[in-house]
């Protein structure tokens, strides 16, 4: 899948998780007003807060494919250099998450998966042949 898709596909999975995370905080909320049950109010809001959440982190993976894509990365996971083209957009920074989507496929080639990553609190998204970081 390419990242334009990926982007449209992760912004969908969070559009549906925040609306059933907002559903999930108005029955909570009438639950807790018709018989003012603390403990399930509780556990539906616990609930609620996890849907909320994945909206938020399927979002911002979305927005790593859609403005976050790079050409090459190189460094190590305590100083990296992040490229868009010719130009260094992060020097030396900090790899602060790191996630190899697709690493089970494999009929896929290292120019076909990519890498997620969180470096100086911003979503990267690089092809994993270009992903040269020791």
């Amino acid at each position: 899948m390419n990242p334009d898709t990926r982007w449209k596909v992760f912004a969908a999975l969070g559009g549906g998780a925040f609306v059933l995370g907002l559903y999930a905080v108005w029955k909570t909320w009438l639950y807790f007003n018709a018989s003012a049950d603390g403990m399930g109010a509780a556990v539906f809001g616990c609930v609620a807060l996890c849907l909320l959440l994945v909206a938020g982190l399927h979002w911002y993976m979305a927005a790593g494919f859609k403005v976050g894509r790079l050409d090459l990365v190189t460094g190590s996971m305590s100083a990296a250099t992040l490229q868009q083209g010719h130009r260094a957009v992060v020097a030396a920074a900090k790899v602060q998450f790191l996630r190899k989507l697709d690493a089970d496929n494999s009929s896929l080639t290292a120019n076909d998966r990519y890498v997620f990553f969180v470096c100086s609190y911003r979503p990267w998204v690089c092809k994993e042949a270009d992903f040269q970081v020791v």
